[in-house]
């Protein structure tokens, strides 16, 4: 009998590589996905610092902040402001998400808070409304949002009313 020798790999080899191929393969697929949408969230953060430093800007020229934006102004992408002076306000946005400008008075009548958020790629809001989110430059994630400070301040207004319902029944809008 002629000494050959076999050469080839059997169905069972074949059969393991390719396992171990498909397990890197998802394994790198998972990794890019986390690395993109990581990315976008750096994109988030970057963008809520430069629309922040645009609603103090208004505040500056305006003497107040603007009035809080609701969910029509959201779901359309208007800006917080006057129609002819608006905050800079981005339409692309990471996660094709929402970012929003929150205005209201605080629980401990006579203070009131002001933040932007950005609501991360669920595209929905998971911070608690009329509180204290994040301090004032604080950067804070809650759920898959991410919401920035911007400032908190003596006001004359309730809890049972909204920013503009005060500013009417006041007569102010400076503090």
């Amino acid at each position: 009998m002629p000494n050959t020798k076999q050469t080839g790999s059997t169905l069972v080899e074949l059969t393991v590589v390719v396992f171990i191929i498909s397990v890197l393969f998802l394994i790198a697929i998972r990794s890019y996905t986390n690395l993109n949408s990581s990315n976008e969230y750096i994109k988030a953060r970057l963008l809520l610092t430069e629309i922040s430093l645009s609603v103090k800007d208004w505040k500056a020229r305006n003497s107040y902040y603007p009035d809080d934006i609701g969910s029509s102004e959201i779901g359309q992408k208007i800006a917080p402001g006057k129609p002819q002076d608006r905050v800079k306000w981005l339409s692309s946005i990471p996660f094709d998400s929402v970012f929003d400008y929150d205005h209201w008075p605080l629980p401990e009548n006579g203070r009131c808070y002001v933040h932007v958020a950005f609501w991360g790629q669920n595209k929905e809001r998971d911070y608690e409304l009329s509180q204290i989110v994040a301090q004032p430059q604080e950067l804070k994630k809650v759920g898959d949002d991410l919401v920035l400070g911007i400032d908190i301040y003596d006001c004359e207004c309730t809890i049972q009313e909204t920013i503009r319902e005060c500013w009417e029944r006041t007569g102010k809008k400076e503090y």
